[in-house]
């Protein structure tokens, strides 16, 4: 299943773009914990705790407006991931830059994308089925939210033709433990 919704930015995609030069530039060549290709990794990030410490509003919208809406989307009683590092990031693909196909390791999977492209810009968003077939392909769109089971449905970002800004989200099932792969953090941080 996967669940979209708007939320708009309200004045936070200037300030995500504006911390580019913050994040960790990420590159890794092959698979890692995931990982359903070798073609490895090329961006940048900042993990929830630096998200934390230097947006401390887009944690707390993750934890209210973000959870709500999942919560609502879904009709389940989700939670926020108690695991601060991956629960809630800011991805940076520059131009050239895009994301491996790959599962995740928790079951819901969010995406906001904070800024609008052109097709000829790149930057989509492709989910697919067992099968490999893709089954939804999306546009980075101001104020999306989307939501999916990442442990179930594969999905990587296409390559992108400028600088492509997202907040990736981890929702948990109230009660449900789940363990990180190991070798997953090294790989995506």
């Amino acid at each position: 299943m996967i669940w979209t919704t708007t939320i708009e930015p309200e004045g936070l995609a200037d300030e995500l773009e504006a911390l580019r030069d913050e994040a960790k530039a990420v590159y890794r060549e092959g698979a890692g914990p995931g990982s359903l290709t070798d073609e490895g990794l090329d961006y940048a990030v900042l993990d929830g705790d630096r998200v934390s410490e230097l947006l401390p509003e887009l944690a707390i919208r993750y934890a209210s407006t973000f959870l709500n809406a999942a919560r609502e989307l879904t009709d389940l009683q989700l939670e926020v991931s108690p695991d601060t590092p991956s629960a809630l990031n800011i991805n940076y693909l520059d131009a050239g830059g895009r994301y491996e196909l790959h599962k995740d390791a928790q079951p819901y999977t969010a995406s906001w994308l904070v800024q609008d492209f052109k097709p000829w810009e790149g930057g989509w968003l492709t989910l697919y089925d067992d099968d490999g077939i893709a089954i939804w392909r999306q546009l980075p769109q101001r104020g999306l939210f989307v939501l999916f089971d990442g442990a179930r449905l594969a999905h990587r970002v296409e390559r992108t033709e400028r600088l492509r800004v997202s907040v990736p989200m981890v929702f948990l099932p109230s009660g449900v433990e789940v363990e990180r792969p190991d070798g997953l953090d090294e790989h995506i941080f």
